[in-house]
């Protein structure tokens, strides 16, 4: 077994099979395992294909292993793209990310904890790709497809109206933005989806989506009835004060705050 394959030929692998090789051959190869398919891919990438795809043959570590795994499974999905709105697509990504496009790519490929989130990644490329979003929600989407657990993706069709799961998944999905307060109450606040988590449930997620619009935070407020007791304390205290604003003594310190 050999060591981890260069970061420049990972790079090399991944912008020849975006931006130079028409996916749509990788619909003749779906009974193969992603390893085959991806070398039916490779093999088409001119001037280079061959070399690529014994490169890819013979680093059989886990790591690049499972990073090749899902960044075929992305591709894939990708298969009814062009090359040239693909390659316009990787220049858009590279340039806002200051970086070159292959490495982008890989490591947005790379930072998903599981392999079914490639789909969604791939839902939010062809959104970007057909203008359906901006490039800079294409980054923040993507972040946020990282930072929720898959796990807690179908909790989110919860939230079209105000909702509290008392499991945890609230406090998790507020903070990466796809929630926003929309009561606080004695009894708990509750969250609705943000303009962002809209977003993220119509690109990614390619799901229906309807929320009431709020120009603002609600706030319940529950009055507490006050006991015989205390209004007798609060009669005392105003009298008290009362008596003395009438009393010589409050003259008397009111000369010796003047000095007299």
């Amino acid at each position: 077994m050999q060591g981890y394959m260069e970061s420049e030929k990972i790079n090399d692998i991944v912008e020849g099979a975006f931006t130079k090789v028409d996916l749509s051959v990788m619909n003749k190869h779906r009974g193969l395992d992603w390893k085959g398919q991806l070398q039916a891919v490779l093999n088409f990438v001119p001037g280079c294909g061959g070399f690529l795809a014994q490169e890819l043959q013979n680093y059989l570590d886990y790591r690049d292993n499972e990073f090749l795994r899902k960044y075929t499974t992305y591709i894939m999905e990708l298969s009814d793209i062009s090359v040239d709105d693909r390659l316009e697509f990787a220049k858009e990504v590279g340039a806002k990310a200051t970086d070159a496009p292959g490495n982008v790519i890989a490591n947005m490929v790379d930072s998903l904890d599981n392999i079914n989130k490639e789909r969604f990644f791939a839902r939010l490329s062809k959104a970007r790709i057909r203008g359906d979003i901006s490039i800079e929600d294409f980054f923040r989407l993507t972040t946020v497809l990282v930072r929720i657990p898959y796990t807690d993706l179908d909790n989110l069709p919860l939230y079209q109206h105000d909702y509290y799961d008392e499991d945890g998944d609230t406090e998790l999905l507020y903070s990466t933005g796809v929630l926003r307060m929309a009561e606080i109450g004695e009894e708990g606040d509750k969250y609705i989806l943000s303009p962002l988590g809209v977003k993220f449930m119509k690109w990614a997620l390619e799901s229906p989506v309807e929320v009431k619009k709020i120009s603002g935070t609600s706030t319940s407020m529950a009055w507490s009835p006050i006991g015989e007791d205390e209004i007798d304390e609060i009669i005392d205290k105003h009298g008290a004060e009362k008596q003395y604003k009438e009393s010589d003594q409050t003259m008397f310190d009111y000369d010796v705050l003047r000095g007299k």
